[in-house]
């Protein structure tokens, strides 16, 4: 209590300064019409100002929060699609097994860092090694493949993206089924280029290319995006394509990582045969 009385005595020339102030602007408020109707309108200005930024702080968590969940939906209706099933039918004549087993799994993970305008470009996620994501494991987003994990902590991973020549995926053409390798030549992150495709077929600009489905990482049809520009290769039998990708790696936000259930299998398969030839 001392301590205030002292502290208001060595500055009671600015609280009467205050009083006299509050007083004089009070006065003229009251019985100065212009004045009364300026301050008024200028203190409405300022609490919609403070109101807006209010709503626009309000509104941005929740947006946040809002893709949050949208991701966890998308994720979920991933893992009811028939193909993320691996078939069990067995067909022999008139006898079959129409049960179906899962193989693929796909959960969400938040983006954490992110690069485009690099020549070998990666990704942060936050799922590592506890959340079971696994090295090479795939990674989609919403509207198409987006890289392959590449080093895993317990909390985090990194991600090779799309847009990075070290990265190569099987691409197929959805009207006709030809496959062939995608990859990124380290220039426009809107476009990649697919070759390997035969000459002899027909290539049409608006083609779509999507995922062959002929690995362990990622399951068929998921989109890559379409084709603006095809020249046949005059040194082979091959053409040289031009996609332009669906997926914007560089405003990414929410990520898929796709776990198969068979990918262990398959690849010791694999290895057994290879070692064997």
């Amino acid at each position: 209590m001392n301590n205030l009385i002292r502290f208001i005595e060595r500055n009671h020339h600015f609280f009467i300064f205050l009083i006299v102030e509050t007083a004089a602007l009070l006065l003229l408020f009251q019985y100065n019409n212009y004045h009364r109707a300026t301050f008024i309108n200028k203190l409405g200005a300022a609490t919609g100002i403070v109101y807006e930024v209010s709503d626009d702080v309000v509104d941005f968590f929740y947006l946040r929060k809002a893709n949050q969940e949208f991701a966890e939906q998308n994720a979920h209706i991933l893992n009811t699609l028939k193909k993320s099933y691996k078939t069990n039918k067995i067909s022999y004549r008139e006898i079959y097994d129409s049960v179906y087993e899962k193989q693929w799994r796909f959960f969400v993970a938040s983006v954490v860092s992110n690069s485009v305008n690099k020549q070998n470009n990666y990704l942060t996620i936050d799922k590592g090694r506890k959340h079971g994501v696994k090295q090479s494991m795939g990674i989609t987003g919403p509207n198409g493949v987006v890289g392959v994990v590449r080093h895993v902590s317990e909390n985090y991973s990194t991600v090779i993206s799309l847009l990075n020549p070290n990265f190569h995926l099987s691409a197929r053409l959805r009207n006709t089924k030809y496959f062939g390798s995608l990859q990124w030549d380290g220039i426009d992150p809107r476009f990649c280029w697919l070759d390997d495709i035969p000459n002899h077929i027909d290539v049409n600009v608006g083609d779509s290319v999507e995922t062959s489905g002929f690995s362990a990482i990622f399951p068929g049809q998921i989109p890559i995006g379409k084709v603006v520009e095809a020249s046949k290769d005059g040194r082979n039998n091959f053409y040289h394509i031009k996609v332009k990708l669906f997926m914007h790696i560089q405003s990414l936000t929410h990520v898929y990582v796709i776990d198969n259930e068979f990918k262990t299998e398959i690849e010791e398969l694999e290895n057994k045969t290879i070692t064997y030839d």
